[in-house]
């Protein structure tokens, strides 16, 4: 489901930005977008089909956060379990605001918390989770119900279709105290991946990396201390650690961090400017770091972090108001793209996305025509043609549709009603030859065999008792006469009463648990 495109080196361009509908304030920020433009983060997600919503709780009213996304629309993070521990979940986002299912991950103990950070399309999660003793975070890998300890102490944040998984354990040392150090996981083997200066400033920093995101071929972003006196933000691909620099100079020593990496190499973060402390950057496969607000006009406003990136080129970025936008490309369009997951059930609803891509094959606002979906399936139940926009959904509040901003994916609602391979075909309405087609796989529907009702063994029929011959009673000899025994003084019936009518058990409402505070996780610097 994911793109399964041959990615060319992207390069800089300029963006459209489009502002979602996200509760303010928003320091925070999303943390994940996936290749339909959905995103999430803090106690919400946007899809272009539901707009912005609030996760739903996990037990009682505190909303869960989601911290990651995947193809499919799921969501992992975590929610207050019936315990009040924090419990790292997953949210399958349904057609709508209301019909999304949510699942418990546990525990690698079965007490303390446990935080859910990354999740693959294959529904792997990694993230951390605390015992009772010593509150300690253990990084995990969740897969197919079984929760495995992988770096004790750590945390797993990212990790890929192929299960490798990207993190830092937590380091205990006498002088510094406990810090972090990025590792990778593959297979059973966990790979330290340094740092950039394994000898900084003794008096700035220990020697540690932090790591944010991985793309499909392994490769790591994050930041480590640097040799100088400040974090720097890093790629690491191949056994190598790569300083990306920083955006002009150090205005108060913060650095740089990279939190997002796609397919193609294009890195995002924040950095400090020569003038100013944080500033949005991307950095292109093979580039330099470009301030963001270089490529995109927001009237008023300056990018101060990108969080995530998406494969095709869509940013997640927050200004200085703790505002969150969508950055999207401008360039022509030069092709359509359709997908849908690999199979269904006849008769229950799928999402297909469809996107416009230009010739590097990132997502373009430049498209402002309308879509016409088809399938073979001559039963199947399309939706309206329409453009592909985002922007503020009926989620959290309602926008005219001519506010929203082109947006270069879409989803769109389909249910197939007869089983086998069958097609859904996305064609521009003005320009036939702007046309893709994905094939899924359609399974009847199961119908339950229903379990006969036993039948009745019947009673077997009793074979009478021969009655036996009396037997000559011999005259009898005249006894006693007995004394009458007195007849039993007659028990007085009960009086009748009137039954009563059970009075209703009041059902307390529970009583609203404060928001916890999520767990001390490394901050972005």
């Amino acid at each position: 489901f994911a793109l399964a495109l041959a990615i060319p080196l992207a390069e800089a361009q300029q963006y459209q930005a489009t502002q979602l509908a996200w509760p303010w304030p928003s320091a925070a920020g999303p943390w994940a977008i996936n290749d339909s433009g959905s995103v999430t983060g803090n106690n919400y997600v946007y899809t272009s089909r539901t707009g912005t919503f609030e996760l739903p709780p996990l037990f009682g009213t505190n909303p869960s956060t989601g911290v990651g996304i995947n193809s499919f629309d799921t969501v992992v993070g975590y929610g207050v379990a019936s315990n009040g521990h924090s419990h790292a979940i997953t949210y399958s986002v349904g057609t709508n605001i209301s019909n999304g299912t949510i699942a418990d991950l546990g525990t690698l103990y079965g007490v303390g918390s446990s935080y859910g950070w990354g999740i693959n399309d294959l529904g792997m999660v990694t993230g951390n989770s605390t015992d009772s003793v010593t509150y300690y975070p253990d990084a995990f890998l969740y897969s197919d119900g079984v929760i495995t300890n992988i770096a004790s102490p750590g945390e797993g944040i990212a990790i890929n279709n192929a299960g490798m998984v990207a993190g830092f354990p937590v380091v205990i040392d006498p002088y510094w105290g406990n810090y972090d150090l990025g590792f990778s996981y593959s297979n059973g083997v966990l790979t330290n991946i340094g740092t950039l200066d394994p000898s900084p400033d003794p008096s700035y920093a220990p020697p540690s990396s932090e790591v944010y995101g991985m793309n499909a071929s392994g490769a790591i972003v994050g930041k480590s201390a640097n040799s100088g006196s400040h974090n720097s933000a890093f790629v690491y691909s191949n056994g190598t650690m790569t300083d990306l620099g920083m955006l002009g100079g150090g205005f108060l020593g913060y650095g740089s961090t990279a939190f997002g990496i796609n397919d193609a190499g294009t890195i995002v973060g924040e950095s400090d400017t020569a003038t100013a402390p944080s500033h949005a950057f991307v950095v292109y496969s093979g580039g330099t770091m470009t301030d963001l607000n270089t490529l995109v006009n927001i009237p008023g406003e300056t990018l101060v972090r990108a969080t995530a990136i998406n494969n095709l080129g869509q940013i997640v970025a927050i200004d200085s108001d703790q505002y969150v936008y969508v950055l999207t490309g401008t360039q022509p369009v030069s092709q359509l793209i359709v997908r849908v997951p690999p199979s269904a059930t006849v008769g229950v609803p799928v999402i297909a996305t469809v996107a416009a891509l230009d010739a590097s094959n990132n997502a373009t606002a430049a498209y402002v025509s309308t879509v016409h979906l088809t399938s073979t399936d001559s039963a199947a139940i399309l939706p309206a043609n329409a453009m592909l926009v985002g922007g503020p959904g009926t989620g959290i509040e309602s926008t005219p549709a001519n506010l929203l901003n082109p947006y270069g994916v879409g989803t769109f609602q389909v249910t197939f009603n007869t089983p086998g391979s069958q097609t859904v075909t996305a064609t521009d309405t003005v320009t036939p030859s702007l046309t893709s087609s994905a094939t899924i796989t359609i399974n009847s529907q199961v119908t339950p065999t229903p379990t006969p009702s036993p039948t009745p063994t019947p009673s077997p029929t009793p074979t009478p008792t021969p009655t036996p011959s009396p037997t000559p009673t011999p005259s009898p000899t005249r006894a006693p006469t007995p004394t009458p025994r007195p007849s039993p003084t007659p028990r007085p019936s009960p009086t009748p009463g009137i039954t009563p009518t059970p009075t209703p058990i009041p059902i307390r409402a529970p009583t609203p648990t404060p928001r916890p505070s999520p767990t001390p996780t490394s901050t972005p610097t």
